[in-house]
Parts: C-alpha cells; sequence; structure tokens
C-alpha cells in the first residue's frame, strides 16, 4: 500500500522550484536542494545526456562505471524511482520519499531526467567522517544501531541495496536514513554487470556471472566496512581486482568465497577498550568473504550491537524516520527561503 503522505507529484512544474543550493554531486547526477512555492523543501537530482559544464558529473572517486553514459545514469533513476515507489508502505519509511520523474525534451529530443524526492536536513555519513565528527563511541553505535535499521526495513521488503557505503547514509537531527537506490534489486536476483561502489563490494558482488544469486549479505559486507570507516578504518583496495579480467576476476571472487578470514585490519580495534574489541569482532564477521559465515541478517547484527551497548552503558536511541520526514509537511506553510541545517 503506497504511504499516503507521499504521493506521486508527477507533472510537477520544475520551472516553479527555486534554487536555495547546489549540493555535493553523486556518481551519475547533479544535486540541488530546491524549495516550492508552498514552502516545501525537495532534492532535485538531474542526470544530462550533455553535461552542463566542466566536472558537474565528476563522479564518487571509486564508483563502478566511472563518467557513465546518459542510457546508465537514465537506468539508475528508473530503478530508484521504481524501487523506492515500491518500498513504501503504511510505516514512515527510513529514506527520502520519491516524489517524480521527469523526463527532459527538447523537440522530441530527450535531453536529461530528473529526479524529485524530500529534502532531509542533515549530512551523510561520508562527509561525518572527513569531518571525524562524531568521534565518540557511543555516537557511532547509535549510527551503527540506526543504519542497521534502516537496511534490515529495506531486507524486510524484499529488496537489497547493494550500495552500502557511508555517502548513502544521511545523519538528520532524529535518525539516520538511507538513499540511492540506482544499484538496489530485488532478493535472490543473480546480476549480469556489476553494481555498487569500489572499496565496498562484496565478492559474490564481483562474481555477476548471472548465476551467483545474492541476498541481503552481500549487503551486510558492505555495512561491515562502513563501520570500520566510522571507527577510523579504511575501505578496501579493490582496484587491482577490478583491473582483471572478467573471468579472473570472477575466478578470484570465486576463491575469496572460501575464506575465512576478513580482509579488513581489525588490529586497532584490538588495541582498545572492551567495546572496541567487540566492534573489531563484529566488522571482522560482517566482512567475512565467506557468505556462509557473515551474519545472516540485519537482525543479528542490531542484536549484537544491543548487546555491545547494554554490556557498556550505553543508551540506544531507536530511529524516528517519521519525526524527519515530518518536517516536510510542516514546512509547507512556511516561507520561502533556506534554514539552517541541525546538526547531526
Amino acid at each position: 500500500m503506497l504511504h499516503k503522505p507521499y504521493p506521486d507529484t508527477a507533472g510537477y512544474d520544475i520551472g516553479k522550484l527555486k534554487t536555495v543550493e547546489k549540493l555535493p554531486p553523486g556518481a551519475d547526477a547533479v544535486l540541488f536542494h530546491v524549495q516550492a512555492p508552498d514552502g516545501r523543501e525537495y532534492c532535485l537530482k538531474e542526470a544530462r545526456r550533455w553535461p552542463r559544464g566542466t566536472g558537474e558529473h565528476a563522479p564518487l572517486r571509486n564508483q563502478v562505471g566511472t563518467n557513465p553514459p546518459y542510457a546508465l545514469k537514465k537506468k539508475h533513476f528508473l530503478n530508484e524511482y521504481s524501487v523506492a515507489r515500491d518500498l513504501l508502505t503504511d510505516e514512515a519509511p527510513p529514506f527520502p520519499p520519491v516524489r517524480s520523474l521527469i523526463e527532459r525534451k527538447f523537440f522530441g529530443i530527450e535531453w536529461g531526467c530528473d529526479l524529485l524526492l524530500d529534502y532531509l536536513h542533515g549530512s551523510d555519513l561520508g562527509q561525518m567522517i572527513h569531518r571525524h565528527q562524531p568521534d565518540n563511541e557511543a555516537s557511532l553505535i547509535n549510527i551503527l544501531f540506526q543504519a542497521a535499521h534502516a537496511l534490515r526495513y529495506i531486507h524486510e521488503h524484499n529488496y537489497l541495496h547493494l550500495d552500502v557505503k557511508p555517502h548513502n547514509f544521511i545523519a538528520t537531527q532524529n535518525s539516520i536514513f538511507i538513499i540511492d537506490f540506482g544499484s538496489a534489486a530485488a532478493k535472490k536476483t543473480a546480476p549480469t554487470t556489476m553494481t555498487g561502489t569500489i572499496g565496498y563490494l562484496a565478492p559474490e558482488q564481483l562474481m555477476a556471472d548471472g548465476r551467483q544469486r545474492l541476498d541481503q549479505r552481500a549487503d551486510v559486507y558492505g555495512f561491515g566496512i562502513m563501520a570500520n570507516e566510522l571507527f577510523g578504518g579504511s575501505f578496501l583496495q579493490q582496484e587491482e581486482v577490478m583491473s582483471m579480467t572478467t573471468p579472473s576476476r570472477r575466478e578470484w571472487a570465486k576463491q575469496a568465497m572460501r575464506k575465512e578470514k576478513s580482509f579488513i585490519d581489525i588490529s586497532s580495534f584490538q588495541k582498545g577498550n572492551s567495546t572496541y574489541r567487540a566492534l573489531g569482532d563484529l566488522v571482522a564477521a560482517c566482512t567475512t568473504p565467506s557468505p556462509k559465515l557473515r551474519p545472516q541478517q540485519m537482525k543479528k547484527i542490531i542484536d549484537r550491537l544491543t548487546d555491545i551497548a547494554n554490556q557498556n552503558n550505553i543508551e540506544l536511541r531507536p530511529p524516528d524516520w517519521n519525526k524527519d520526514l515530518g518536517l516536510n509537511q510542516q514546512n509547507s506553510s512556511a516561507s520561502s527561503g533556506s534554514r539552517d541545517k541541525p546538526d547531526a
């Protein structure tokens, strides 16, 4: 059932949207924070057949398929629109609802498309890592706890995200949201091409042979790498694997899926207190190359984070997605203009 507060606004007059600010670009889109005449705030994602200026469509540093052609950009937009709309229920979702997908044409020639979704006041976890904020273990455990709940929502509605990384999670005043469903797919899909971001790809994602079926354990793998980054580690160096021929890469992935030891170095966790050692064990478990040895679902991760928090007197805050999404409803009667962003 479609969540009633988030109707499709297909046909919305983009020309009436006022640009508040330009946002950091995505892998295949230029992003803007915009405001409608009624005060509602949106994120406008633009994909263009021809870039409007040098560097505007510069992809993220390690995205699979750098500088993608327009056909691939549009494919990701269509996928994001379809998946995000399908994921809406009577519950408040852990992602900004997608309002509409608009094709841009001139004399019948399509030169671009726009994706309009609700705007979230906050910053992505990649930006927070870059700023080294927050850096206390209680805040970081809460971030992981809420991010795990967001992924659990996706999985319980029979989808995989398949591009789990810090830049695809937004920290608002109350919750952690997940964004960008361009690579998302139904559970048990068997892809023939790789999607996602280099440095976060599970071995089974690297197979992409049309036979290897993916499940939530692929997202668990990316989650483990993201957790490592939040606590001062790094993503995986997978460029060498990506430079292999397709048969060699698939053979490498096949062999990797038999390994029991994570490629992540958790020695820094082991030098810390009991909380850090427990988190290091969780990172190692999530990033075990063999899928059968990883936590099989996000609930297991949520339970483990709860245990770690309880053992160390850390208060966990459940996500309140409705509270942040409701801001856009409240803003409908507000006057135009930019607003200060609350601290994440």
